[in-house]
């Protein structure tokens, strides 16, 4: 692998008496270096050079070094995901108005990028997603305006209420001259004023079945559920629906000052009933009783539930957070077979419970990678 070599613009370098020092993602990598080949050498590793002639010029200034031992210390900076290739540029993969408005994205990705790897693909494949969003209330006016403030362009939308004076203090893509508009109208005007480029599919519709949930989320390469009415319903349909169309989701919501998510992959991880599976096997009792009497006999709570703004702030940024991952393939998923829970109270985020893929489970036992 050759390439051009450089430092990653987001590292900065340090001469401590006799060390090398790099800051790297808020924390110092100290190297002895008392000759400062080290020094020199990041000094070279500039993008205007390939490797041999990087390892030619350090040798030139420090006769010790072998040929050897220069780039075994290119490849150790390779291997900490230090370097980038310069070489590899925005040419051909993204447009300059993608390049300049989400240039800040571009150098993140390539904060965590692998050498070889171009940074700028990365904002192509958020480019090209089509996401689909299921509610736009609280977290879903959140995420609708991260997703595009992301980068993401082609998004379909789906709820079937109207805007409501008691919606103001969280649901933020809305005034108070929309109340009683059609909540996913407004939500696609506000966006369509924040990036013309958006690609945005409004559908007003009350989600009531599986097959309605398949119908609106095939052909999409992500589903992002904040839907919450009716609440011991809408997980299922959920679930059976992306199972059945073999499209990814991320599901969400508070529980008074908790707010919780999970993702799954079809055929890869444990979907919904998996969990619900795991529940019935590991659970205490009353647990288990409590869960089924929620479905069964629909309990809910007889006023609207209590939701804080920073709370679903919270929360929309962590689900946003997996589907850069899921989109990307920049990390691995962090969300798949467990429940994450951030709590309000002492601001910690659990794992409350985890499951894996069930062989015999009803929905996915079926479904292979």
């Amino acid at each position: 692998m050759q390439g051009n070599p450089r430092l990653k613009p987001t590292i900065l370098k340090y001469r401590v008496k006799d060390d090398t020092v790099l800051r790297v993602n808020g924390q110092l990598v100290q190297i002895a270096d008392k000759e400062g080949a080290v020094w020199s050498l990041i000094g070279l590793l500039n993008g205007k050079h390939t490797s041999s002639q990087i390892i030619k010029e350090t040798i030139s200034k420090h006769t010790e070094l072998s040929i050897t031992t220069v780039q075994e210390y290119i490849d150790q900076l390779k291997d900490l995901d230090l370097l980038e290739d310069a070489s590899l540029t925005a040419e051909g993969v993204i447009d300059r108005y993608t390049m300049e408005r989400w240039s800040r994205n571009i150098e993140f990705f390539g904060s965590i990028a692998k050498y070889g790897d171009n940074k700028f693909a990365y904002q192509k494949k958020i480019k090209e997603a089509k996401i689909c969003l299921l509610g736009c209330g609280g977290l879903g006016t959140h995420l609708l305006f991260d997703l595009a403030a992301t980068g993401f362009s082609n998004i379909t939308i789906v709820d079937f209420d109207k805007i409501e004076a008691s919606n103001l203090n969280r649901q933020i893509l809305y005034h108070e001259d929309d109340i009683g508009k059609s909540k996913v109208h407004q939500a696609k005007k506000r966006i369509l004023q924040f990036s013309k480029q958006a690609n945005i599919k409004a559908i007003a519709m009350r989600l009531d079945a599986t097959e309605k949930v398949a119908s609106v989320i095939a052909g999409h390469d992500l589903v992002i559920c904040v839907a919450d009415k009716p609440r011991n319903h809408i997980i299922y349909w959920l679930n059976e629906g992306c199972i059945k169309e073999k499209v990814p989701y991320i599901n969400g919501g508070l529980d008074i000052r908790r707010g919780a998510f999970y993702s799954v992959l079809p055929g890869k991880s444990g979907c919904m009933m998996c969990w619900k599976q795991t529940l019935a096997q590991e659970a205490n009792d009353t647990a288990v009783v409590v869960n089924n009497l929620d479905k069964q006999l629909d309990i809910d709570y007889s006023i609207p539930a209590p939701a804080m703004v920073t709370l679903v702030s919270i929360v929309a940024g962590c689900m946003i957070a997996e589907a850069l991952k899921l989109i990307t393939g920049l990390q691995p998923p962090c969300l798949t077979n467990k429940l994450k829970a951030f709590r309000f109270d002492d601001m910690l985020m659990e794992t409350c419970e985890t499951w894996e893929k069930q062989p015999d489970c009803p929905v996915c036992g079926s479904i292979s990678n």
